[in-house]
């Protein structure tokens, strides 16, 4: 890639492209001086059918690519093109679906699962389920749990998905718990087979994360 083009050959660094692809470009922009006709590079460009590669010596007199005009544009940390919130709400932060659009296209394909552990109006689990991403959504508050179900069920041909909620039998237990096969009993007999299987799920977590169940807590189960 070090190799004499427009008699200047590189001692450090190399060219953009291989010599034959370089050559044809400088050899399109001589044809461009003796052909433009008085039209700009991009101009003439375009009236190639915008495929053809240029490299030339710039004003001062190095050797450079020309790069032609694109309708791209580097996104920048500050998103000031799209809305962050809807105009109307159901829910006081209730996100605009713009903006999450975005940021669920960005970062996920179709068939990923994405999770809001703060779903509040459930903007995200909404994007998620037009763009054909698979989600999980959590929030402590019954009135969003409430919004994001309307919401969901609002949405055109919305695959099935479940609502599960920790009540205050699973609370109760909490602030007593052992998972000894007395407390299974007595919590069976109690609350019946399927609280128990909900005690053993949050069981098998803490499990997995090799935590210690936590007593007298309403909403952290395990340290």
């Amino acid at each position: 890639m070090r190799y004499e083009l427009l008699g200047e050959t590189p001692t450090h660094g190399q060219w953009k492209w291989e010599r034959e692809r370089a050559l044809r470009a400088v050899e399109n922009y001589d044809r461009f001086v003796k052909e433009g006709e008085g039209r700009s590079l991009v101009e003439y460009w375009r009236d190639l059918g915008g495929e053809h590669e240029f490299i030339r010596k710039s004003a001062t007199g190095t050797v450079e690519n020309w790069f032609s005009p694109s309708d791209d544009k580097v996104g920048d940390t500050v998103w000031d093109d799209v809305q962050a919130y809807e105009n109307r709400k159901e829910y006081a932060t209730q996100k605009h679906e713009e903006l999450l659009d975005r940021i669920v296209n960005w970062l996920s394909k179709p068939g990923d699962l994405v999770a809001d552990f703060f779903a509040g109006s459930g903007t995200t689990g909404a994007v998620a389920e037009k763009l054909g991403r698979r989600w999980i959504m959590c929030d402590l508050s019954r009135w969003a749990i409430h919004v994001t179900r309307k919401r969901l069920l609002g949405i055109e041909k919305c695959k099935p998905f479940e609502v599960l909620n920790l009540g205050k039998y699973e609370r109760k237990y909490w602030q007593g718990v052992t998972f000894g096969e007395g407390q299974k009993e007595k919590v069976k007999r109690q609350n019946g087979d399927q609280q128990w299987a909900i005690f053993q799920y949050i069981a098998f977590i803490l499990k997995l994360y090799g935590a210690e169940p936590l007593a007298g807590m309403q909403h952290l189960h395990g340290k």
